[in-house]
């Protein structure tokens, strides 16, 4: 994944969530516009279908 190693993928990935978990208030539904901004549109993990 773009040349770098494990652990800074885990930890791109884990610092990705941790943002959001803490930055996020009212459940689920209040978590999807961020997680789309993040997963689909910032770092392209995901497609906007697979989300």
């Amino acid at each position: 994944m773009n040349g770098k190693n494990k652990f800074q993928q885990l930890w791109e990935l884990f610092w990705t969530f941790a943002k959001m978990g803490v930055m996020t208030f009212g459940g689920g539904m209040a978590m999807l516009p961020i997680l789309q901004r993040e997963v689909v549109d910032s770092k392209g993990w995901a497609t906007e279908e697979e989300l």
